[in-house]
């Protein structure tokens, strides 16, 4: 929870591409981007209102979560984080390697890592036995939390 005298976390939507979202999260003049795949779309708000991005967070290795990433690192400081068994490009910046059950700190908040993907659950591509057993856990962490912000690797046909 915030203190009365520092702002909620905002997060917005950033369109990329013709079918995926970027993910903005801000509290006052501070910035958090998640799976930036192009770097301009990021940029302009950046700008625009004076934001310093701190960290970058990566959710997977494919280009559309990525491409941005190696511009946005060497233009600003922020860490960048991401899946501990994922080959992330960072362009030379270092990655802090996210494993289940990590924690770390943006923007004041703390956030809690997991790395859910449906091709680990049983039925899935990649299915491991009891792989949905993590769901349970993840349900019931998230009334801890104030804000609580889910990803999912999903791409519609032709992607």
């Amino acid at each position: 929870m915030s203190s009365p005298a520092e702002p909620d976390v905002a997060i917005e939507p950033i369109p990329a591409f013709r079918d995926n979202y970027i993910w903005l999260l801000t509290r006052g003049d501070r910035a958090v981007v998640v799976d930036p795949g192009i770097a301009d779309p990021v940029r302009a708000p950046l700008a625009a209102r004076g934001l310093t991005l701190e960290a970058i967070l990566v959710t997977h290795h494919h280009a559309d979560p990525t491409g941005g990433v190696a511009a946005l690192a060497a233009e600003t400081s922020a860490a960048i984080m991401g899946p501990a068994r994922e080959d992330i490009a960072t362009g030379g910046g270092g990655l802090q390697r996210l494993r289940e059950g990590h924690t770390f700190s943006v923007l004041g908040c703390t956030l809690i890592v997991i790395d859910v993907q449906n091709d680990f659950c049983p039925g899935g591509a990649l299915a491991v036995a009891e792989g949905n057993q993590i769901i349970n856990r993840i349900n019931g962490l998230m009334g801890d939390f104030a804000t609580v912000v889910l990803t999912q690797d999903w791409h519609p046909a032709n992607h």
